[in-house]
């Protein structure tokens, strides 16, 4: 471990360090996606009234301020637009830094457990895109982080109880998806609060304190710096955020089947990459991960947890299980759909914590399996695109070369054919780069008479029916540009 001026680095905190490096890369390399393009449009492009007046589920209303007040001072950029992300991120890094270092002694045990809650690679597209999820999954485990004396039987001090009722809202404020666990783990905090004796106070101090009851002070505690905080942020939240014009059919991102949802969570995390989905057998693995390991992991958190007595294997776990339990019984009454991907983004962050808890407190053979998850997310690195907006990987690119191409031509106003996934980051780039001959691109079907077609991958029939040569072809997004046959 080496020193520099106050701060002892060790080689954690190295890799964290350049994990953040690689997310601040992708920001600034990485082409706008669709969702940041739609926050963009709705949110951003317009007067800053509409943030507090209309509500999408694209709406992730802390995210969606902080990239406002980014955007003003920065101007437009895929940097500016994703600075919030980054800050997240380098909370989300300083958290499990924090978690490790408290579970463990030993530096390079420290590493390892630093690897394996940060290498998941739909994790890391998150702690990068500007959407909320990442910054909502930062304050999570930023309060999970401070709580953890509390879960190894020591009372947390009001100064921690307002720091994680502060991190528990703003996760909540920056996406609406981690209302649950978040209702869960602020549940567990108040329990567990209640009926932990407050640290022995000093001989002085004990003198003036005979007359006053520990317990009626550390319940006054926990009501008035955590409580109550909480019910503040959420009254603020619930008045600033544009929650009352919000209807069911808005939160449409997620899948109708139990089994599809476990599946898209299994996916995402180990079959993330196309050569991994390409891998013999993939489907099967895929479904060993959803039906069998990663509930196993998360049962035997309860069972071990229980068993032990041990608060910091229990409360993650139950957090897991609670969660989903509670989503499938809204959806079977409500018909909410199931989480994916990024809407059940906590899920494989709380897994690979219960399995990392496993691994140090109770059963030391699952290391392998720690390993083996470090070694396929490892793999999966990846620095060119989103798994959810793979598509739109390109599309800097291709409307770069609709300018240059079109500077070679005419300069009459131009349509551009387009797959509708493309339609808001090819509108960003024609505002942003100011290309005013470029006409609003729509979401209509591809019809002919365009000098230029940006199509997906999904889209491509359309260059044989309409006649059309493709001049460009995305290496990542597969995306083509294309233009008429002469």
């Amino acid at each position: 471990m080496k020193r520099f001026g106050a701060v002892r680095v060790d080689a954690a905190m190295v890799f964290l360090a350049a994990l953040w490096l690689v997310c601040l890369y992708r920001a600034i390399t990485q082409s706008i996606v669709h969702d940041e393009a739609l926050t963009w449009e709705l949110y951003l492009a317009g007067p800053a009234s509409v943030i507090f007046a209309y509500f999408d589920a694209n709406h992730h209303f802390l995210n969606t301020l902080l990239m406002r007040v980014s955007t003003g001072l920065l101007g437009f950029s895929e940097f500016s637009m994703r600075l919030p992300a980054l800050c997240a991120a380098a909370l989300w890094f300083a958290a499990v830094y924090r978690i490790a270092r408290r579970l463990t002694a030993s530096k390079p045990l420290a590493l390892v457990i630093c690897a394996a809650l940060t290498l998941n690679p739909i994790l890391m597209d998150f702690m990068v895109a500007a959407r909320g999820y990442g910054m909502a999954l930062a304050f999570f485990a930023w309060a999970f982080a401070t709580m953890m004396p509390l879960l190894e039987r020591q009372s947390m001090t009001n100064r921690d109880l307002l720091r994680c009722a502060i991190a528990l809202s703003l996760s909540v404020m920056a996406n609406l998806t981690f209302l649950i666990p978040v209702a869960i783990l602020a549940g567990c905090v108040f329990f567990l609060q209640r009926s932990v004796a407050p640290a022995p106070l000093p001989a002085s101090a004990k003198k003036r304190s005979r007359d006053k009851a520990p317990a009626k002070k550390a319940v006054s505690s926990i009501w008035r710096w955590f409580v109550l905080p909480i019910a503040a942020c959420a009254v603020a939240f619930g008045l600033a955020a544009p929650l009352d014009v919000a209807r069911s059919k808005q939160f449409y991102v997620g899948t109708p089947s139990i089994a599809s949802s476990l599946r898209n969570l299994a996916s995402v995390s180990l079959l993330y990459a196309r050569w991994a989905q390409r891998v013999h057998a993939a489907s099967a693995i895929r479904d060993v991960i959803a039906f069998g390991i990663a509930p196993a992991i998360v049962l035997g958190g309860l069972v071990a947890g229980f068993v032990r007595r041990d608060r910091l294997l229990l409360v993650p776990s139950l957090v897991a299980a609670g969660s989903w339990c509670v989503l499938v019984m809204a959806h079977g009454i409500t018909g909410m759909p199931l989480p994916v991907d990024r809407t059940g983004l906590y899920f494989p962050a709380l897994i690979a914590l219960i399995l990392v808890l496993l691994s140090v407190r109770a059963f030391r053979p699952l290391w392998a399996f720690v390993g083996i998850a470090i070694v396929a997310s490892a793999a999966q690195f990846n620095v060119r695109s989103f798994y959810v907006w793979d598509y739109d990987a390109d599309t800097r690119t291709i409307a770069n070369l609709i300018a240059r191409r079109h500077a070679s031509n005419a300069p009459e106003s131009v349509h551009v054919g387009a797959s509708w996934k493309l339609e808001p980051a090819l509108n960003y780039y024609r505002v942003t780069n100011q290309l005013s001959w470029m006409q609003p691109v729509d979401r209509r079907p591809i019809r002919s008479g365009a000098p230029f077609y940006a199509i997906t991958a999904e889209d491509q029939r359309v260059i044989g029916e309409l006649g059309l040569k493709a001049i460009y072809k995305g290496e990542v997004s597969g995306t083509v540009l294309a233009v008429p046959e002469p």
